[in-house]
């Protein structure tokens, strides 16, 4: 298989910034000089082994910005002789072990397996700001769940946090760790049962001081579109059932494992007293949809504003839709839908 080589060269140039390289072979030269590189990126390099990508780490004197991502045949990686402000760990299943000066340490992005407590090793932390977190293997063992709550709690003093949730039974939620630093939360993945629901009021349970809530919930299986067309063409049947037989919207079925949640447990104390904005994206107006934005707009109390962008439908469903999440919103608040 033909493989691009990058030119040797590159690797003494003494006035680069930024490199990133995806795909290709490192093939590095004996000495490698990058005095001023402060931004290096690395993805899925081809035949390179773990020692020539630790060696090039180890010849960027001012690198800040490091960024690992599929690189299969990393086994170590050691970043203790200078101060990262940002880092990104994804994809390297075979990692054993983690080591990196984190005293400087704004923001970390993590992707993979749930990591052992030996795998990252953050000397001198002292609370990353920023951290995205998904773990792209589904996870139901026990021994996962400790593991969970205790990568967890090392990224506890996060002030914002996008959690990747689709690969989370709600389980794991059970014993979510406090957050109480946390002012910025977006949780990504599917909305698509009671329990995700729950799941999501155990987490705000334990952010006292949230401020902006965001949910970017993904498409369900294939099977979507035919169950619910466009835009939720089964949905907007119902509505027009509901208001000829004049059945309340409040009503939903669940599955049997789990109970709906009432508006009374969803009253949580940053929703009422310090969440001011929530976005939605990718608003079917499915039932367990309509139950998450019920719950949280009818407990909003100093709400200052609101996004929904709805996935594309007719007008008239568009219509019902607005009217309504306007009729659950408590507070006075810019309104936006998309």
């Amino acid at each position: 298989m033909w493989t691009y080589v990058l030119p040797r060269r590159l690797f003494t140039c003494t006035v680069i910034r930024t490199l990133c390289v995806a795909s290709c072979r490192l093939k590095l030269p004996a000495a490698v000089n990058l005095p001023l590189l402060e931004t290096l990126s690395i993805t899925a390099p081809h035949y390179d082994s773990g020692r020539s990508i630790q060696r090039l780490i180890s010849s960027c004197p001012r690198l800040i910005d490091l960024t690992l991502e599929a690189i299969y045949r990393l086994k170590r990686v050691s970043v203790l002789d200078k101060r990262l402000r940002r880092f990104a760990l994804r994809c390297c299943h075979n990692l054993k072990s983690v080591d990196i000066d984190a005293s400087e340490l704004r923001s970390l992005d993590y992707c993979g397996t749930v990591p052992a407590e030996s795998l990252l090793s953050l000397h001198g932390l002292r609370g990353v700001p920023s951290c995205t977190v998904d773990f792209c293997i589904a996870l139901s063992q026990e021994a996962e769940f400790t593991r969970f709550r205790g990568f967890m709690e090392k990224i506890s003093d996060a002030k914002y946090l996008h959690l990747h949730n689709r690969s989370l039974e709600s389980m794991f939620f059970l014993g979510f760790p406090s957050f109480s630093s946390l002012t910025r939360l977006v949780l990504q993945g599917p909305l698509d049962s009671c329990g995700i629901v729950v799941s999501v009021g155990r987490i705000l349970e334990q952010t006292p001081n949230l401020e902006i809530l965001s949910l970017c919930m993904e498409e369900r299986v294939k099977d979507t579109q035919d169950q619910y067309g466009t835009m939720g063409e089964e949905y907007e049947d119902d509505v027009v059932e509901k208001e000829k037989d004049g059945e309340s919207d409040d009503l939903f079925v669940a599955p049997d494992e789990f109970t709906v949640p009432d508006e009374a447990s969803f009253s949580m104390p940053c929703l009422r007293h310090r969440v001011n904005e929530i976005n939605m994206v990718h608003y079917v107006g499915d039932e367990t949809q309509r139950m998450m934005a019920r719950l949280l707009f009818r407990n909003a109390l100093v709400l200052e504003r609101m996004c929904v962008v709805l996935v594309k439908g007719t007008f008239e469903l568009q219509s019902k839709l607005k009217n309504e999440i306007d009729s659950w919103v408590v507070a006075d608040v810019e309104k936006i839908f998309l």
